[in-house]
């Protein structure tokens, strides 16, 4: 991982927790960094740790492991199996999302290094997985940031199809529509409109076809 592709506080972030225990797996934009389209510096991180039902502690111990290695680290939304933090330096600040996640992966993950530090990377298809499966769950506009690095790839087919549902039994692809079309109205998806509205009509297709032949809920 180029040193060039992240934010001076998300590299700074990566190294001070590349030894934290339990380990965690990169996810996420900064995962996906060699798509097109994404921008650098990027300025948010995700970090998942497998085998989880919830977070517990870990979001105050990531905090903890941050202000060690001279970060400011605020809490700005925490759930059972997912936390939103703020981190900061003099130089900039970022975003970090803090994910529990029960289920194998789909694919395993690969090693990257950053500064002489290791960590683990997620795969495409496991993020596109969860991109789907959280936007399914709530609004996200960070998750249709991701969601649209996708576009007119054919991993979408499968991640629609085959692997949301098998990450989530309990995946339904109406709730999925249903929160793509909150984003779609929002003032903060202008930038992404025409995008946006192009994949929402793919993907009603894409339900509507995959619906006839009963392989979609």
């Amino acid at each position: 991982m180029s040193d060039a592709e992240l934010s001076a506080t998300a590299r700074k972030a990566l190294i001070g927790l590349a030894g934290f225990e339990p380990a965690w797996v990169l996810s996420g934009r900064a995962a996906l960094r060699r798509f097109p389209g994404i921008a650098s510096p990027i300025t948010r991180l995700d970090l998942v740790w497998r085998g989880r039902e919830h977070l517990g502690t870990l979001p105050q111990e990531v905090c903890q492991a941050l202000a060690e290695v001279g970060l400011s680290a605020t809490i700005l939304e925490a759930e059972a199996r997912v936390a939103w933090l703020q981190v900061s330096d003099a130089e900039d600040d970022c975003r970090v999302k803090l994910a529990a996640e029960p289920t194998p992966p789909l694919e395993p993950p690969w090693r990257a290094a950053l500064a002489g530090f290791s960590f683990e990377v997620e795969s495409p298809r496991d993020i596109l997985a969860a991109t789907i499966c959280d936007l399914r769950g709530r609004p996200d506009p960070w998750e249709l940031d991701n969601l649209l690095l996708f576009q007119n790839r054919p991993d979408l087919d499968r991640g629609l199809t085959v692997d949301a549902p098998q990450r989530n039994p309990g995946f339904s692809t109406l709730e999925f529509v249903r929160n793509l079309a909150v984003l779609q109205n929002l003032d903060d998806a202008d930038e992404h409109r025409a995008s946006t509205d192009e994949l929402l009509r793919y993907i009603l297709e894409k339900i509507d076809d995959e619906g006839r032949k009963g392989r979609i809920n």
